[in-house]
């Protein structure tokens, strides 16, 4: 459960290091690598802004942003999803956020949901960890991913599916 412990960067690297000994191979020990890499450097460095590179910006179809979303995020990550197929997953029942993260994992991902904070997304960004987020107002829910921050501004920088250019939403 290293992923509880990234709110503690200390214990979320013993959490990884323990995952590099116990995994030798495959996603798992990859994934642990490159977390403890980008933590270790993320926590030297405290920018005041910081975007992620080259990150997708498909366009969701109509009630897609949860697709749409995983899609872009899975395209980060060098596994190009089709946002129609994933949807024909992801909408059997409902999306859930349960399913945005189960949907991951059946790619061989390590994916968690958390509750956090504007300071523990900033940090995962910093460490280049895209974040898929579920914004709510009222009874609607709408993903989108965070790709970037800016303290000068006071903004989060995102790509959400209806639109081509990144959003700043305000902290």
């Amino acid at each position: 459960n290293c992923y509880y412990d990234l709110l503690l960067p200390a214990r979320a690297a013993g959490c990884y290091e323990e995952l590099l000994k116990h995994f030798t191979k495959g996603p798992l020990q990859k994934e642990a690598r490159y977390f403890l890499d980008h933590m270790m450097r993320a926590d030297s460095i405290e920018p005041q802004r910081h975007v992620i590179a080259n990150f997708p910006n498909t366009i969701a179809r109509k009630d897609y942003c949860g697709p749409a979303s995983l899609a872009n995020l899975l395209g980060f990550w060098g596994k190009w999803h089709d946002q129609k197929n994933i949807g024909a997953k992801l909408f059997r029942d409902g999306v859930s956020n349960w399913k945005m993260v189960e949907f991951p994992r059946s790619l061989g991902f390590f994916s968690f949901a958390f509750i956090g904070s504007i300071d523990l997304i900033k940090q995962l960004v910093q460490m280049e960890v895209p974040v898929l987020v579920d914004e709510y107002e009222g009874l609607d829910g709408h993903y989108l991913v965070i790709t970037g921050y800016d303290d000068r501004k006071g903004v989060l920088i995102a790509q959400d599916p209806n639109f081509m250019e990144p959003v700043e939403i305000t902290y």
